[in-house]
């Protein structure tokens, strides 16, 4: 098992990140971090706390880059670990009490082929107090049909980018079959998810698996994208991997987010 950080001006969060890494019951983890070019001491910070720590995983590996942004970084991250499976987890989010021994019990028992999964989260604020769901616009929590209906699961990836979808487990053989993280999107996450449910490969587990951060700039409307990240790109990069039926529909999605952020920028 392998957890992956990408680390980014966040020293005020990562040590709590990491100690929850090391808690959980899972016995053989591998922790590799990159800190993305980060301008305050995020890398001091992690660097000491591994020093400390180091004992607790089978492996351990840290190194810092010039900013090259979050899917290169995702990708060599990807490439320095070793582990079957992949765990990435945001440098100011922590892994849910269990989440990854709960995560890879549950792909064991239920996935006969390489797949990604998305899993529920829970929210807390800046300060690491929890926070109910409502507290992200537009989330909301429907374990059961996102388990028991892949088509469900499809379209509501597709539909409504965000969390939990943002947050993802899979084997690193899936990472090589879908060629890893596009970085020429901003949006890599959803790219990744967009090729996992075009090709039937995703599933939904009913699974607290990670803490999910919300500072105030994150509480922002759905569907009002910035035109700098927007999740178009990502969203037609995969158009010929769905079929009629869903590339018509991201089509519309892609005119209205377009046409949203002419509006906004009129």
């Amino acid at each position: 098992m392998s957890v992956i950080v990408p680390l980014f001006n966040h020293a005020e969060y990562i040590g709590n990140g990491l100690q929850s890494i090391a808690d959980d019951p899972y016995p053989r983890i591998e922790l590799i971090i990159i800190d993305d070019g980060s301008c305050d001491n995020s890398f001091d910070v992690a660097s000491q706390w591994l020093d400390q720590h180091a004992k607790r995983f089978e492996r351990t590996s840290i190194r810092r880059q010039e900013n090259t942004g979050i899917p290169a970084t995702f990708n060599r991250l990807v490439k320095q670990s070793t582990g079957e499976f992949i765990f990435p987890l945001a440098s100011d989010d922590m892994v849910a009490p269990g989440g990854i021994n709960g995560l890879v019990s549950w792909y064991l028992d239920r996935c006969t082929k390489p797949t990604l999964l998305f899993s529920e989260l829970a929210f807390m604020d800046s300060r690491g107090r929890p926070l109910p769901a409502s507290a992200l616009p537009g989330y909301k929590r429907d374990s059961i049909r996102l388990q028991k209906s892949r088509r469900r699961l499809k379209f509501e990836v597709v539909t409504r980018w965000g969390a939990p979808f943002q947050m993802h487990f899979y084997p690193r053989s899936l990472h090589r079959a879908f060629g890893g993280y596009d970085e020429s999107l901003h949006f890599e996450d959803l790219y990744f998810a967009l090729k996992a449910v075009a090709s039937g490969r995703a599933e939904f587990a009913p699974i607290v698996s990670r803490r999910y951060r919300l500072r105030p700039g994150d509480m922002v409307t759905p569907g009002l994208e910035d035109e700098q990240f927007s999740p178009v790109p990502s969203r037609h990069a995969v158009l010929d991997d769905f079929n009629l039926a869903y590339r018509i529909l991201i089509r519309l999605m892609n005119w209205r987010s377009n046409w949203l952020n002419r509006g906004k920028n009129g």
